[in-house]
């Protein structure tokens, strides 16, 4: 499913004519601002349906939608009466939009009648936090509409506007060309104009010069007067020398048909870097699912050069050729494995996500995470991010 869409009642696409992205970075916080410009080429009216994917963690604080010039400002509501008030407005010819949220990160909205020929803005700003990594504060944003990709470049445009406690030293992207232009003598603040990219996803990179200093920013309303703080740190985190720790690991790995080609070409690929990383002595197993499941060793063996070479053919041999996606019966199989004493169990979990019980299989996770660390993998530009994230947080793992 892609990030945006502006549909028919029929399911047809309303071409996209124009998208702009302004995201306001504060600290560890974001603000994202999308706004999508559509024409509706038909000669009758059309009643149009816009869907929306929120990035994992993201929480919508304002929606506008501008028909020919008339502009609209979303109003929060319990849904029956949202729904009443939008059904009547409705029969008697009028145009009414309604934003409701139809899963924790799917929102949709009744645009209403959309007259022919007519161009119709529709505006999303939502609020997220950042990821830190390897020193850095990271953004991550999904290409909103795929036909922004047949848009000439004068219709698409991204800025990033950076408000920062610390100077800043380095912006960087791995999918974009991107130009920092500082605001300030400090360097604290600037503006990231983003050019021509590759892929389906945008990411940031902000490098300060220190990070770890904690920060409050208080804003206030201007209606109420009321002030709200957030208080942001970043602990610095010594590292500590210590022995090798024997470890046992078990790679859970998804042959489901959804795996087919790049994505089970990127999961060979990942197990065999895993399988020459493991450190002498780990115990390890693999064990793949899809409809059913199967493991390479009845328990976890010992590795050395001849079950290592075992499980290489048994990667070079895997394909997406196990029918569904049932993960809840590999991990039931995996967690009922007796615990080896001194070899605290890891767990490697590689998925697009595409599973039949999103939520039993997290709960189970979250069972087990006092005596298992569970680590999740995306594959595939089309992953289900907010499943990854949520097995990786349940577990205790990354």
């Amino acid at each position: 499913m892609s990030n945006s869409s502006l549909l028919s009642s029929s399911g047809t696409a309303i071409p996209l004519t124009g998208i702009r992205t302004t995201a306001q970075i504060l600290g560890f916080a974001c603000e994202v601002s999308i706004q999508e410009c559509y024409k509706n080429q038909e000669t009758s009216p059309i009643e149009a349906v816009y869907r929306y994917s929120l990035p994992h963690g993201a929480a919508v604080r304002a929606f506008e939608c501008s028909i020919e010039g008339r502009l609209l400002i979303a109003k929060v509501q319990p849904r029956e009466q949202g729904q009443a008030l939008y059904d009547d407005t409705i029969a008697a010819g009028g145009g009414a939009y309604m934003l409701e949220q139809t899963s924790r990160r799917q929102f949709r909205t009744s645009i209403g009648n959309l007259p022919p020929e007519a161009k119709v803005t529709v505006s999303i700003t939502y609020v997220m936090e950042l990821f830190v990594r390897s020193g850095g504060i990271h953004l991550e944003l999904q290409q909103g509409n795929p036909c922004c990709k047949s848009l000439p470049s004068s219709s698409v445009s991204t800025t990033v506007h950076l408000k920062m406690h610390s100077a800043i030293q380095e912006v960087t992207s791995t999918s974009h060309k991107v130009l920092f232009v500082p605001e300030t003598p400090s360097v604290h603040h600037g503006r990231v104009d983003v050019g021509d990219g590759q892929g389906e996803s945008f990411h940031l990179a902000i490098r300060l010069a220190d990070p770890h200093d904690p920060s409050v920013y208080i804003q206030q309303d201007p209606v109420s007067g009321r002030k709200v703080a957030c208080l942001s740190f970043f602990p610095l985190q010594e590292v500590v020398e210590h022995r090798p720790v024997r470890t046992e690991m078990i790679f859970v790995v998804d042959r489901s048909g959804s795996m087919s080609g790049s994505k089970m070409s990127a999961v060979r690929d990942t197990l065999r870097l895993f399988l020459r990383s493991i450190p002498p002595g780990t115990l390890f197993n693999i064990v793949s699912f899809g409809s059913a499941f199967s493991s390479l060793f009845p328990s976890s063996v010992a590795y050395d050069q001849g079950t290592l070479a075992t499980a290489d053919q048994h990667v070079t041999d895997m394909d997406a050729n196990m029918g569904g996606t049932n993960m809840m019966k590999p991990l039931q199989f995996v967690f009922s494995q007796a615990h080896i004493l001194g070899a605290p169990r890891q767990i490697f979990i590689l998925t697009d996500g595409q599973v039949d019980d999103r939520k039993a299989c997290t709960r189970l996770v979250k069972q087990h995470a006092a005596s298992c660390r569970v680590f999740s993998l995306g594959i595939g530009s089309d992953v289900d991010r907010l499943l990854v994230n949520k097995l990786a947080m349940a577990g205790h793992g990354a």
